[in-house]
Formats: structure tokens, C-alpha cells, sequence
């Protein structure tokens, strides 16, 4: 017979001894590659809370975010500062500002107090770093999670070492297991590259992240790495799989580690689960050429009756909305 070259060399990827899925909300904290990968799952209606406070990048930050939700603490007016008529808070991504200030401060200290709810009650904690490098106001010596365009001179940029990043983010675990002793972490490094340091900075960056979360992973019981980084360097390494700008990976490239990442860390049940309700995201999204066609209404009534079949079947399951919609 035949035998075929191959043409991609493939990352091994271990199964998660203890599998994340429906039955259970789980929690995913820092780049926006994590949103990117948390977006998906909230599309197929899976219980997570993503980026409780916006995007983050740096492991500082990310350490801060998980102790103000282990011991919940309302931000105060003084701590938001106003920049061209919008309010921000240094420890919140540009998505929780606004021209209101008692509206940017309700916003934050609500998903807060839902944050804690959330990491309490999760079964995993899925954290995504994105750069070694960090950014401390001049003025307070405090690391921030977003700059808000305040002009570089306001900072201090420094580089977060590997024996820092194992420090900061193991203290910061041991502060959310005892408020959620069973709590599973999940860690990777956004395969994201950061041009604006350089390649070369980029790649010390993103090898500091790797060693750190690999002394983790083996010093910490219940902590688990997840290769997201190295699946794009070394499967996808062709620019086929970049977007346009040829830094961020493609639909195409997000698309193939999510999956990676769901047969390797969630249940066979849930699985199934996504893979019927997948079905039913798409006929909600799908847009006919004329929606007042008999064919159509036929279509529409057989995916009312399939998605309420699998609510019925999964009590977990919410799809009131795609319901109604199938319904009207």
C-alpha cells in the first residue's frame, strides 16, 4: 500500500483528570484569546463566566483579579479616574468604563460580587496569560491590568520573572481554594504574539509564561497546563492560520485549539451536548434567502420541536430563547 508524508507535526495533549462540562459553571480569567475561546462556549450555552474583569494580560494582574474575587471587595469612587469624560479603573479592561461614574462603578462591584458567587461554586479555573510584562502607575507603585491610554511617562514597565509569575499566581490559587477547596486550574499562554516589544522580547515573554506555568502544573495537585500556545507554533505554524494583520490567529486557527480543547478537558457527556446544540445555534443564525416560504416555516416548527426535546432531555439546558424563536 501507499504510505503518506506528513505534512504537520501534531502537540500531545493529555486528558484533564478531572473534566469540566455542563453540570457544573466553571470560570476563564486573562487574554483575549480567552474570551475568544469563552465566547464559543457561552454560545453553546455551557455555564462559564469569562474575563470577570476584562481582559488581562500580564500574570500581576491576573493574580490580583482572583484575590479580589477569593475575598470580594467593593472598588470605591475614588477608585476610578476620569480620562476624556470617561471613567476607568486601572483594574478593568476599557469595557466597564463609561461617561457615568456611579453607572462604571455599579457595573464593576456587580460583576464582582457575581465573580465571587461564580468562583465559589466553579469546578475549574481556566487561566490564559498573555505577556511577561507589566505596566506600575509611577505614582502608587501599583501593577495595572489595562493603561487606558494614559501616556507611557504615568508608568513603569517591568518584566515579571518566572519565580515572580509561580509566586504571585500560586498564592493567588491557594487564596481561591479556600473559598473553593475542589477548585481544578487550568493553565495556558495565549498563542497571540505581542509584536509591539519585538519578536525577540516576545518570544522571552511567552517562554517565561511556558517555565511558570510548568513549575505549577507540577508543584500544585489539581493544576493542569493546556498547549494552546504551542498548537499554533507547531500544528498551525503556517500563515494560513494567522488573520490579516499576521500576529492574531485566524477563525480558522481558534476554531481547531477549541476543539483541541474540548476533547481534552470536557466531559463525553457534555460534549454530546454541544455537538446537538450546535446544531440548533446554527439554525438560529442561519438566515434564509425568504423566510415566509412554507419550506421554511416546516423548518423552523422541526427545530422548535428538536430543541425542546433537549431541554427536556438536559434539564441543565436553557433554550427559551431559540424556542421562541423556532415558534414565531
Amino acid at each position: 500500500m501507499f504510505s503518506f508524508d506528513k505534512f504537520q507535526t501534531e502537540v500531545d495533549i493529555p486528558q484533564l483528570e478531572s473534566k469540566l462540562g455542563y453540570r457544573r459553571p466553571f470560570m476563564m480569567m486573562g487574554s483575549c484569546f480567552a474570551t475568544n475561546i469563552g465566547q464559543k462556549l457561552v454560545r453553546l450555552k455551557m455555564p462559564v463566566m469569562v474575563n470577570p474583569f476584562g481582559v488581562i494580560y500580564n500574570p500581576l494582574s491576573v493574580a490580583q483579579s482572583i484575590h479580589a474575587l477569593a475575598s470580594p471587595c467593593h472598588l470605591e469612587a475614588s477608585d476610578l479616574f476620569e480620562q476624556n469624560g470617561i471613567w476607568c479603573s486601572y483594574s478593568h479592561h476599557s469595557s466597564f468604563s463609561g461617561p457615568d461614574r456611579d453607572d462604571c462603578l455599579s457595573k464593576i462591584n456587580q460583576t464582582i460580587d457575581v465573580g465571587a458567587i461564580m468562583l465559589r461554586d466553579s469546578s475549574h479555573l481556566i487561566i490564559t496569560l498573555g505577556t511577561s510584562w507589566a505596566y506600575r502607575l509611577k505614582d502608587t507603585g501599583n501593577t495595572v491590568a489595562n493603561c487606558h491610554k494614559t501616556p507611557s511617562s504615568a508608568f513603569d514597565r517591568v518584566f515579571v520573572g518566572c519565580a515572580q509569575v509561580v509566586e504571585l499566581l500560586g498564592t493567588a490559587i491557594e487564596a481561591a481554594r479556600r473559598l473553593n477547596p475542589s477548585l481544578k486550574i487550568v493553565l495556558t499562554v495565549s498563542p497571540i504574539r505581542h509584536v509591539k516589544d519585538g519578536l525577540v522580547e516576545n518570544q522571552r515573554s511567552k517562554s517565561n509564561l511556558l517555565v511558570a506555568c510548568h513549575e505549577l502544573a507540577e508543584r500544585v495537585d489539581g493544576v493542569y497546563y493546556f498547549p494552546s500556545y504551542e498548537i499554533m507554533m507547531d500544528e498551525l505554524r503556517d500563515y494560513r492560520f494567522y488573520a490579516e494583520d499576521m500576529v492574531h490567529p485566524s477563525g480558522q486557527a481558534v476554531d481547531i485549539i477549541f476543539k483541541r480543547f474540548v476533547l481534552a478537558a470536557a466531559d463525553e457527556e457534555s460534549q454530546r451536548v454541544m455537538a446537538d446544540v450546535e446544531k440548533v445555534i446554527r439554525a438560529v443564525e442561519h438566515r434564509p434567502f425568504n423566510a415566509n416560504t412554507v419550506e421554511h416555516f416546516k423548518f423552523k416548527a422541526k427545530m422548535a420541536d428538536v430543541s425542546e426535546r433537549l431541554q427536556k432531555r438536559y434539564s441543565f439546558l436553557d433554550l427559551s430563547s431559540e424556542i421562541s424563536y423556532f415558534r414565531q
